[in-house]
């Protein structure tokens, strides 16, 4: 017996899934929150009784399993089902909502001093959502991560892309993470436009970074880019480095800064990316 959640995913998607489901909503209700709230017991009878007479694998989403987590915590200490995560990794951490959202509920989450005052459809929303954010009109969420929770195995959906190491490609768009995931959907929503060719990325190491990095690398299989590490600079360094080597060709003569070849990781393999001193 196993109970497989999908986490990230859109009605489209789930229509695809072969597996049978536990509830009987539809697609669009089963990413609902605020339709969910409303069947919350429901949900909770039809996990106990799938449970007691079905020994078939099942498949809920992320949403409903908000609604039930505490019967499959308390359940699987005295059960032998599985619990599976298949997990959207097209997206770093930020989700677009699959649901629609009224402006005004949005306006009421956003408000940092009603966190305690929630209206019922609010508090269905953000048991669900961390957060929400709204990007180019597009409303995005953070979902808890209940996965980690350790209830069972988490798989990521989609292969990711390799980064290659060729000095002669030429990016058509370059991305600068940083542990913001907003900037990422910004980025991403115009290379979805723009379908660049070579995509050229600073990496950054930390757990939001790797989140996004993974997300950039799924884009590029799914799409057909190339991604390379880059050697240009923000809009910041290139204005500090423009103050350095005013200061470096007064004292030193240099014009310019070189570029330093060093190795990704050193205890994996050869793979090398240029830096520029100027970054250092």
């Amino acid at each position: 017996m196993k109970i497989t959640v999908y986490k990230g995913f859109n009605s489209k998607f789930l229509s695809s899934v072969s597996i049978s489901p536990l509830t009987p909503f539809t697609n669009e209700e089963k990413l609902n929150p605020i339709f969910l709230s409303s069947k919350a017991r429901k949900i909770k009878l039809l996990f106990l009784d799938w449970l007691e007479e079905n020994d078939d694998d099942i498949f809920i989403t992320y949403e409903e399993f908000t609604f039930i987590q505490n019967e499959i915590v308390a359940e699987k200490e005295n059960s032998t089902f599985i619990v599976e995560f298949i997990v959207n990794n097209y997206y770093p951490s930020l989700y677009p909502l699959t649901f629609p959202l009224d402006d005004n509920i949005f306006n009421e989450i956003s408000d940092e001093n009603l966190t305690k005052n929630y209206s019922k459809d609010a508090s269905a929303v953000m048991k669900v959502f961390e957060y929400i954010t709204r990007v180019n009109d597009t409303y995005y969420g953070a979902y808890s991560n209940f996965e980690d929770l350790q209830l069972g195995k988490v798989i990521k959906f989609f292969k990711s892309s390799t980064i290659l190491d060729d000095l002669s490609l030429q990016e058509d768009a370059v991305f600068f993470i940083t542990d913001d995931a907003t900037n990422y959907i910004e980025f991403l929503q115009k290379i979805e436009k723009s379908k660049p060719n070579v995509i050229g990325f600073r990496p950054r190491d930390t757990i939001a970074g790797h989140q996004i990095e993974e997300a950039l690398l799924v884009y590029a299989s799914l799409n057909g880019s190339k991604v390379i590490k880059t050697t240009k600079l923000t809009v910041e360094e290139t204005k500090l480095n423009s103050e350095i080597k005013g200061v470096m060709k007064e004292i030193y003569s240099y014009d310019e800064f070189l570029d330093l070849r060093f190795y990704t990781d050193p205890s994996s393999g050869n793979e090398t990316h240029l830096v520029s001193q100027g970054v250092l």
